[in-house]
């Protein structure tokens, strides 16, 4: 399995990224985050209102959370 993390704030949406990668803090938009290695799972937004709902998985035992996108 590949180590990231998911990074969500206002305008960016929800993304994973892989480590050692950050999120752009002017303009991110699906395509420069697949260009980081990246996957865009919801957003970019033009405003900072949203509702972001994704289909979850969790496994209490072994304490992961898995998205499908």
């Amino acid at each position: 399995m590949e180590r990231g993390n998911l990074y969500t704030s206002g305008g960016i949406g929800l993304i994973y990224l892989p480590a050692g990668k950050r999120p752009s803090n002017l303009l991110n938009t699906a395509k420069s985050v697949e260009k980081k290695g990246g996957i865009a799972l919801d957003g970019p937004y033009c405003s900072r209102f949203n509702d972001t709902q994704l289909p979850a998985f969790s496994c209490r035992t072994c304490r992961k959370i898995v998205l499908d996108y």
